[in-house]
């Protein structure tokens, strides 16, 4: 009788305790709220990472820059391949909401603030959810880690083109976003 009780508990468990457990790589291992549950809600921006190179190659000859960007919840500091560089204020807020709109929030240097709205939505399969969109595809985040609290967001792209004359031109960005839960 009793494996009888067991094997109902497990048929009846399973499926709950699948759809907590972690998707994408830093999840935690077990929430006891759903993805959608997780992702609703406001989350600041407290800090990013980019990287940014851009190689030419015209006539055989090869040029590299790179740009790099960091923030640390205030400020983002930007540094150029000449080694110029450039600080200025920065803050950015979205808004996830479970009826699928959303609200981001900027506010620049000047304090300008420009709000979009919009929906959003899970690009892959309902059961993963590691990946979401904002309007359409060009703003979607890949989801590294998302907690209660903690929302990582990576994000990598490379571009290359080559033109009629074999000129190469390619371009790699690494980003790393970090949001908080308000």
């Amino acid at each position: 009788m009793k494996k009888i009780i067991y094997a109902i508990l497990i048929v009846l468990f399973v499926p709950f305790f699948n759809s907590c457990t972690k998707k994408s790589a830093n999840d935690p291992l077990i929430s006891l709220k759903t993805r959608n549950g997780r992702i609703t809600g406001e989350w600041k921006l407290i800090s990013f990472d980019r990287v940014s190179t851009s190689t030419s190659i015209v006539s055989g000859t090869t040029t590299i820059s790179t740009y790099t960007s960091t923030y640390d919840g205030t400020s983002v500091i930007n540094v150029y391949s000449n080694n110029d560089s450039d600080t200025s204020t920065f803050a950015f807020t979205v808004s996830i909401n479970n009826d699928g709109t959303y609200t981001n929030t900027t506010t620049d240097s000047y304090n300008d603030v420009e709000v979009i709205t919009g929906e959003w939505w899970w690009l892959n399969n309902n059961r993963r959810k590691t990946r979401i969109a904002f309007d359409d595809d060009y703003d979607s985040w890949n989801i590294d880690k998302l907690g209660n609290k903690t929302l990582i967001v990576v994000d990598d792209t490379n571009e290359e083109t080559t033109d009629a004359d074999g000129d190469v031109n390619s371009y790699v960005v690494t980003n790393t976003m970090t949001f908080e839960k308000q």
